[in-house]
Protein backbone atom coordinates (compact mmCIF):
# COMPACT_ATOMS: atom_id res chain seq x y z
CA UNK A 1 0.00 0.00 0.00
CA UNK A 2 2.85 2.36 0.82
CA UNK A 3 4.24 1.30 -2.72
CA UNK A 4 0.84 2.99 -4.49
CA UNK A 5 0.99 5.96 -2.43
CA UNK A 6 4.41 6.91 -3.00
CA UNK A 7 3.92 6.34 -6.50
CA UNK A 8 0.78 8.19 -6.76
CA UNK A 9 2.20 11.27 -5.18
CA UNK A 10 4.86 10.98 -7.30
CA UNK A 11 2.95 11.09 -10.51
CA UNK A 12 0.76 14.09 -9.01
CA UNK A 13 3.90 16.16 -8.34
CA UNK A 14 4.68 15.29 -11.62
CA UNK A 15 1.03 16.16 -13.37
CA UNK A 16 1.30 19.56 -11.57
CA UNK A 17 4.65 20.66 -12.12
CA UNK A 18 4.37 20.12 -15.97
CA UNK A 19 1.23 22.29 -15.55
CA UNK A 20 2.94 24.70 -13.80
CA UNK A 21 5.45 24.87 -16.24
CA UNK A 22 2.99 25.24 -19.35
CA UNK A 23 1.19 27.89 -17.28
CA UNK A 24 4.70 29.86 -16.95
CA UNK A 25 5.46 29.22 -20.36
CA UNK A 26 2.43 30.79 -21.94
CA UNK A 27 3.16 34.11 -19.43
CA UNK A 28 6.31 34.62 -20.46
CA UNK A 29 5.30 34.19 -24.20
CA UNK A 30 2.55 36.44 -23.85
CA UNK A 31 4.57 39.29 -21.56
CA UNK A 32 7.69 38.76 -23.71
CA UNK A 33 6.31 38.43 -26.94
CA UNK A 34 8.65 35.99 -29.57
CA UNK A 35 12.25 38.37 -29.77
CA UNK A 36 11.88 38.46 -25.58
CA UNK A 37 11.14 34.91 -25.23
CA UNK A 38 14.13 33.83 -27.23
CA UNK A 39 16.91 36.30 -25.44
CA UNK A 40 15.23 34.84 -21.75
CA UNK A 41 15.72 31.87 -23.19
CA UNK A 42 19.23 32.55 -24.02
CA UNK A 43 19.77 34.01 -20.83
CA UNK A 44 18.60 30.87 -18.94
CA UNK A 45 20.82 28.74 -21.79
CA UNK A 46 23.98 30.37 -21.04
CA UNK A 47 24.47 29.49 -17.17
CA UNK A 48 22.57 25.86 -17.73
CA UNK A 49 25.43 24.76 -20.35
CA UNK A 50 28.16 26.17 -18.23
CA UNK A 51 27.36 24.36 -15.27
CA UNK A 52 26.72 20.55 -17.32
CA UNK A 53 30.21 21.27 -18.75
CA UNK A 54 31.62 22.40 -15.31
CA UNK A 55 30.04 19.85 -13.50
CA UNK A 56 32.77 17.08 -15.51
CA UNK A 57 30.40 13.80 -14.90
CA UNK A 58 31.68 14.18 -11.11
CA UNK A 59 27.85 13.21 -9.74
CA UNK A 60 27.62 10.35 -11.98
CA UNK A 61 31.32 9.11 -11.26
CA UNK A 62 30.11 9.49 -7.49
CA UNK A 63 27.49 6.83 -8.27
CA UNK A 64 29.11 4.79 -10.14
CA UNK A 65 32.45 4.43 -8.22
CA UNK A 66 30.33 4.64 -4.53
CA UNK A 67 27.67 1.81 -6.01
CA UNK A 68 30.61 -0.73 -7.28
CA UNK A 69 32.31 0.03 -3.86
CA UNK A 70 35.71 0.57 -5.70
CA UNK A 71 35.87 4.30 -3.02
CA UNK A 72 34.39 4.94 -0.01
CA UNK A 73 31.14 7.65 0.47
CA UNK A 74 33.57 9.67 2.63
CA UNK A 75 36.14 10.30 0.47
CA UNK A 76 33.48 10.28 -2.68
CA UNK A 77 32.03 13.43 -0.61
CA UNK A 78 35.27 15.16 0.05
CA UNK A 79 36.48 15.30 -3.64
CA UNK A 80 32.99 16.79 -4.58
CA UNK A 81 33.50 18.87 -1.92
CA UNK A 82 36.64 20.18 -3.21
CA UNK A 83 35.93 20.16 -6.84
Amino acid sequence: MNFIKNTFTTFSVRIITVLFALIVSIVIARVLGPEGKGAYTLLLLIPTILVMVGNLGIGLANTYFGGSGKDKWNELASNSLVS
